[in-house]
């Protein structure tokens, strides 16, 4: 159904009705009483907290097995950004991401491709929304101890890291 369809739909009900159906799609789906939840309360630090936790669990130690699945952090990260919290906080989430990338590559010496591709491109996202909402001063300290600690990875993730940073800032010259 489309955004057009759903209007005239919901144009043809009554407020009662329409109340209804919103405390229907606030029981039955839990994405929408998050959203809801937020819309009504909106905490965007701990709503930042809770897709920070989802992210790390995937790569740092805890209860379980540690699986570092980039996909769960790339739909987390998606997740928040459907909540329309400041840049920063999402730009946060991108280099959380990077960094439990990181930490992950030290403690068992190997990541995947995948992960290592999706260390660069979370990288460079990261550094498109810094650079376009003129947050560069927030993050600097931040990229420049990614960019340090980067020396400690193995080869492959290493020059991974180091070629994103070179190319994103030869094309913002």
């Amino acid at each position: 159904m489309s955004k057009t369809q759903l209007k005239k739909f919901l144009n043809t009900l009554n407020h009662d009705q329409i109340t209804e159906m919103v405390l229907e799609l606030y029981a039955a789906r839990k994405e929408a009483k998050d959203y809801l939840d937020y819309f009504m309360n909106p905490d965007e630090e701990k709503m930042q907290e809770k897709y920070r936790a989802i992210i790390t669990k995937e790569f740092l130690p805890g209860p379980g097995r540690v699986k570092g699945r980039t996909s769960r952090c790339r739909k987390a990260i998606k997740e928040f950004a459907t909540l329309h919290p400041h840049p920063s906080r999402i730009a946060d989430l991108m280099l959380t991401t990077v960094e439990s990338i990181m930490v992950y590559d030290r403690r068992v010496r190997w990541v995947k491709e995948s992960q290592e591709n999706a260390a660069a491109n979370t990288l460079r996202e990261a550094l498109d929304t810094i650079w376009s909402n003129d947050m560069m001063p927030q993050f600097e300290r931040r990229l420049s101890i990614i960019k340090e600690k980067s020396s400690g990875l193995r080869h492959s993730l290493r020059s991974r890291i180091n070629e994103t940073f070179n190319d994103w800032h030869d094309t913002i010259k």
